[in-house]
């Protein structure tokens, strides 16, 4: 203001009536309107429904506020706030959007606010009722003797999992025509009683129908029979489950405030339980609120629903009322708890996160033998692992208030982590859980530039020990093993690289000796020893694991080892190794003498399929370290699928191509034998070899990954073809193994046509020489035809026997030097060949370079010669084979 402006301080209390250019004025003063002027409009709430505001469970409703009048459009600042109750709720839209449960039993209130407060709505107010509908019905099938059964009265049974006194319940039967209703049972108000009048016993079926206040049904899913047996059949006859013969099935139903059924069969004259699913019906309805927070379905936020709900799940497992470890309630509770996990709320309180714990404690507190039956029945919906995923996930939602180290535990659970500030100097993780079993992780670095860091660790009793004993790898044999200590889960947050993680455990039971550090892996629900291992002194009553990613550890121990994988690991290595150089070798010396040895037919087709078996080979070979590389990179990042991916489908493209153009190899050796006089032309030839050695295993290769992808292409433990779930495996099996036997009745051609003498020719009086010939024709031409696979099936048969694997792989990862010796060195016309380039002395040992200088060589060479030589000429053979691709433990013995 000017000096001498004058000034008044006044509030303008009723402008119903005004002008909106009164209110367009105000706006023109640059003065905050909001401050001092409020224009009180009409509103009103609008439903989708008829003129009653009444909806049925799971019905669509919409409520719209609706403002009577209009403002300028200048005012771009307005909102509408809504309340159920007199309880603001987080919508801001002008309607309001959900499907009917009895969380939006109310009444609605909304206010529209327009131009930054300057105009405000009157409160309009609308209320809403909704009427519960069942998701299940569960129906109780009825068995009486035959007998005096006609014309009398029998009760049947019907219960639904959703508690309603208003529900009108019938039954439909087959023999009657008309509905029977139903009437509340007083001692247990899930449960609906007819009183059904038995016209004859030739068996009847029924179906509840259940409908509530606005007549909206839902049927049983399973149908109510009603059968009859001779008195004489009846072997079970004892309350509450009625008579039976042997192997009748009979269901009851549960305790009061229980929703689902108790199954027993009848057997050696007796009623056995054989299923109890009885869930108590707060824990339904709990699981149906908890759904719909995670769907954005209740009028609270999730910030604000999903606390109270984890409260309430606590407040009722801790009052003692309800077994919670009962076969129907765990598995609920199991659900619930992920529900919790996998809900989209950004961050939790510590009450929250030990209200959490206090529940997952709860199910692991007590384990007689009855609880442990359960669990038992509960790993066949892997409800263990469900809950150990579950810790983990709550965990990684719990938000401290301030920076530095937390913790917070229960009897079987101890949670401790630290949260740091990015801009702070990582320092080593350590912590310490019950006593004596530690985590330690170091050299951490941070790749973020913002935010906080979480570390966090659990370690939890007893449920290492309930979770199923799958052990992958060499120990397969599980008979010799028992979990030896608690179980401890680590995460970070994302942008965080470690390089390893240490973990110290103590025994369980200090007569066990033999170690294995072993973590779970959620997707094939095995414990694994990939990248783990103990360190050294780990002896006495604590074990000392060191592993390069994070997961939930544990040790498994035995009485005597079964193997070591690392055997396999090293023979793979130092086999991939000699095997690469000397293809590249054989590859070098074929382009050096190809011209000198190509000039015939036989000759030319022979060398074509030694350089494809050496070329597929490998590229091969090649792929499976980058697989290697692949797969050590995805378990620490759990990423890289794509790559996997691409590695897989060209490990069994160039495998398969391997396998195709050895084929190729035995099926012109035995052409050349065979159909001696018969010839076709070279051009024809190249055409078959090439078509069978890359064309056959492409359209496999493709056909493959076009049927199994995206998800059932590879293993999800390797860079290897699936077989749990697609078992695409068999697109690499099946074609190897007729391979197999095809080149194996090859070799028996070649071996009899040695046996048998050429015509005019005397019988040898030497049979020890004929023998000699057939071995040494059998050992160059096994591992040129990939008979060498055939030692794979003794690891499928062996099992974990490590012998057959280490035989395997020690055939199959040197084929690459077996390749260069039988189909290479070992050639009298290669030989002749390199002395003629005078490079022979460079390429063969000192024995070798004091041979003469004549075309013909060794017995050995001879031998081969022998078998392809045709009027004269000598053709020798050569072929190869791959080494096995198992991703997982880096071991070729696992791809047969």
């Amino acid at each position: 203001y000017d000096v001498g402006s004058s000034t008044e301080d006044f509030t303008l209390k009723d402008l119903k009536n005004a002008k909106y250019n009164i209110i367009d004025s105000l706006q023109h003063l640059n003065v905050n309107n909001s401050s001092f002027v409020t224009y009180f409009g009409n509103a009103s709430v609008s439903l989708n429904s008829a003129v009653k505001p009444l909806f049925s469970d799971g019905d669509s409703v919409l409520l719209t506020c609706n403002v009577t009048r209009k403002f300028q459009s200048n005012y771009t600042n307005s909102s509408v706030v809504w309340y159920l109750d007199d309880i603001q709720l987080e919508r801001h839209q002008s309607y309001l959007l959900f499907n009917a449960t009895d969380k939006w039993n109310g009444s609605y209130t909304c206010e529209y606010v327009y131009g930054d407060g300057l105009v405000k709505s009157n409160p309009f107010l609308k209320d809403i009722t909704v009427y519960p509908l069942p998701e299940n019905i569960f129906t109780y099938d009825t068995i009486l003797m035959k007998g005096n059964n006609s014309g009398n009265t029998i009760n049947l049974t019907c219960c639904v999992d959703k508690e309603n006194n208003g529900y009108s319940v019938f039954l439909n039967t087959s023999a009657q025509p008309h509905s029977i209703e139903g009437h509340q049972d007083p001692a247990n108000k899930l449960c609906y009683i007819f009183n059904y009048h038995v016209e004859n016993e030739l068996g009847e079926t029924a179906t509840c129908i259940v409908k509530n206040q606005l007549n909206k049904t839902r049927l049983s899913t399973s149908v109510l029979k009603i059968s009859y047996i001779d008195e004489n059949r009846v072997k079970c006859n004892s309350p509450p489950y009625g008579v039976g013969e042997e192997g009748t099935i009979s269901t009851i139903t549960c305790a009061p405030d229980e929703a689902g059924n108790i199954t027993a069969i009848c057997r050696n004259n007796t009623w056995t339980k054989i299923k109890e699913n009885c869930i108590n019906k707060n824990l339904i309805m709990l699981l149906d609120n908890v759904k719909n927070i995670n769907n954005n379905n209740t009028p609270e936020p999730i910030d604000i629903a999903l606390p109270k709900a984890v409260e309430e799940l606590v407040n009722f497992s801790v009052d003692g009322t309800t077994n919670i470890i009962s076969p129907g309630n765990l598995e609920t509770t199991i659900e619930i708890l992920e529900q919790f996990a996998n809900s989209q709320i950004s961050s939790i309180n510590s009450s929250t996160m030990k209200n959490f714990l206090t529940i997952a404690d709860l199910l692991l507190e007590d384990t007689n033998h009855t609880n442990q039956a359960n669990w038992t029945e509960a790993n066949s919906y892997n409800g263990s692992s469900r809950l150990l995923q579950s810790l983990e996930n709550f965990a990684k939602k719990y938000k401290p208030q301030k920076y530095g180290s937390y913790s917070i535990s229960t009897n079987n659970i101890e949670l401790q982590g630290v949260m740091l500030n990015t801009s702070n100097e990582i320092p080593t993780f350590e912590k310490t859980f019950f006593q004596n079993n530690t985590v330690r992780i170091s050299k951490i670095r941070s790749n973020s530039v913002n935010g906080d860091i979480l570390i966090v660790s659990i370690g939890i009793k007893k449920l290492a020990s309930l979770l199923p004993l799958n052990i992958s790898n060499d120990a397969k044999n599980t008979n010799n093993f028992s979990v030896n200590g608690i179980l401890i889960s680590t995460t970070v947050s994302e942008g965080i690289t470690i390089e390893s993680i240490s973990n110290s455990f103590q025994k369980n039971n200090a007569t066990l000796n033999y170690i294995n550090c072993v973590f779970w892996n959620f997707t094939n629900l095995v414990w694994k020893k990939d990248s783990c291992s103990p360190e050294q002194g780990s002896t006495g009553d604590i074990i000392n694991c060191t592993c390069n990613h994070l997961t939930s550890f544990s040790i498994l121990m035995s009485y005597k080892p079964i193997g070591d994988i690392m055997v396999l690991n090293w023979i793979t290595y130092i086999g991939l190794g000699v095997s690469i150089g000397s293809l590249l070798l054989c590859i070098f010396i074929e382009k050096l003498v190809w011209k000198v040895v190509t000039k015939n037919k036989t000759s030319y087709i022979r060398h074509v399929s030694i350089v494809n078996i050496a070329i597929s080979l490998l590229i091969a070979d090649i792929w499976f370290i980058i697989a290697i590389a692949i797969q050590d990179a995805k378990s620490i990042a759990d990423s890289n699928d794509a790559a996997c991916s691409t590695a897989t489908f060209f490990i069994h493209f160039f495998y398969l191509a391997l396998f195709f153009w050895m084929f190729v190899l035995g099926l012109f050796l035995f052409y050349r034998l065979i159909l001696v006089f018969h010839d076709i032309s070279r051009t024809a030839m190249v055409i078959i070899a090439f078509s069978l050695g890359y064309g056959s295993p492409f359209i496999i290769a493709i056909i493959t990954i076009a049927v199994t992808l995206p998800h059932r292409y590879k293993r999800t433990d390797a860079c290897w073809l699936n077989w749990d779930d697609s078992k695409a495996l068999l697109a690499f099996v099946i074609p190897a193994l007729v391979i197999i036997a095809a080149n194996f009745i090859f070799l028996l051609v070649v071996v009899i046509k040695i046996m048998r003498p050429a015509v005019g020719e005397r019988p040898r009086k030497d049979e020890k020489n004929t023998m000699v010939q057939i071995i040494r024709s059998v050992a160059i031409l096994t591992p040129l035809l990939g008979i060498t696979w055939a030692f794979g099936v003794a690891t499928i048969v062996g099992g974990d026997q490590l012998a057959f694997h280490v035989i395997f792989t020690i055939l199959n990862a040197f084929q690459g030097l077996f390749i260069l010796i039988f189909a290479t060195l070992l050639d009298s016309k290669v030989r002749q060949a390199l002395k003629q380039k005078r490079l022979l002395s460079m390429l063969t040992t000192k024995s070798t370079k004091t041979t003469t200088s004549q075309p013909s060589s060794g017995p050995l060479s001879r031998a081969v010669d022998n078998v392809f030589n045709r009027k004269g000429q000598s053709h020798g053979v050569s072929d190869g084979i791959h080494s096995s691709s198992n991703v997982s433990s880096k071991a070729y013995s696992v791809l047969s």
